[in-house]
């Protein structure tokens, strides 16, 4: 599917945002150093390198840029930074504040294609076809963080005005667990979903964490969506286990 951007007028987020730590788990909005205008990227790191992936030339990019701007504003913010495309299509905006606060800004259809800093060729965070359960992860690491519990449940956080609440998947998510266990058999653990729908985690190789992927996301055992700016979830109170 080509890549298409619905544009939105900011309005404020009340579901989950889980962004792991870090300059290389989101997107960013940066001047572009050719365009001069704020354009969208992702940030891959390979060996010691740090590349800078920027999204290939198109309008609905430059207008995806242009709404995260506009959502920054909203938020009292400045002309870019960080933001998130979650596993519907809806792109996720920060405030630069640290005040807790974010929008919508829109939503995307199909998915984001970067430039590979490295070898000049063009990263699709949809393409998995030559991937298996364990296989590494070579493209930028960017993506929405659940987690799956000690006791093999998946859950996400919430912030609401009543207090925190664990949503779970509501549906059959097995296939998701099962997959996750053959890499991370014990415990708990987390990943993301990145935009494609596609699931990461990391797997302990030594004393480093390296990203590798686990599967795609199947229709009716994951979360839903209402087609806009929000989702369905089903919330507990209590905290899961850990």
């Amino acid at each position: 599917m080509s890549f298409r951007f619905h544009q939105a007028k900011p309005k404020l987020w009340t579901g989950p945002y889980g962004r792991i730590p870090g300059e290389s788990t989101v997107f960013h909005v940066r001047t572009h150093p050719r365009k001069r205008v704020p354009w969208p990227l992702a940030l891959l790191s390979q060996d010691s390198d740090l590349g800078f992936c920027w999204a290939v030339e198109g309008q609905e990019i430059h207008e995806l840029a242009r709404s995260v701007v506009k959502a920054k504003q909203f938020l009292g913010g400045g002309q870019g930074g960080e933001f998130l495309i979650n596993e519907f299509g809806q792109v996720l905006v920060p405030s630069s504040k640290g005040d807790g606060k974010r929008v919508c800004a829109g939503r995307i259809e199909g998915c984001l294609r970067l430039t590979n800093p490295f070898d000049s060729g063009i990263l699709d965070l949809s393409d998995d076809s030559n991937l298996k359960c364990g296989h590494p992860w070579r493209m930028p690491y960017v993506g929405c963080q659940y987690n799956l519990a000690a006791g093999s449940w998946i859950y996400t956080t919430l912030e609401t005005k009543d207090g925190t609440t664990y949503p779970r998947v509501p549906r059959d998510a097995e296939y998701l667990v099962q997959s996750l266990r053959q890499i991370r058999p014990y415990g708990a653990a987390r990943f993301i979903v990145n935009p494609c729908g596609l699931v990461l985690t990391k797997r302990q190789e030594g004393s480093q964490w390296r990203p590798v992927y686990v599967g795609r996301l199947r229709a009716g055992g994951w979360f839903e969506t209402d087609g806009g700016c929000g989702l369905n979830l089903v919330t507990q109170k209590s905290r899961p286990g850990s």
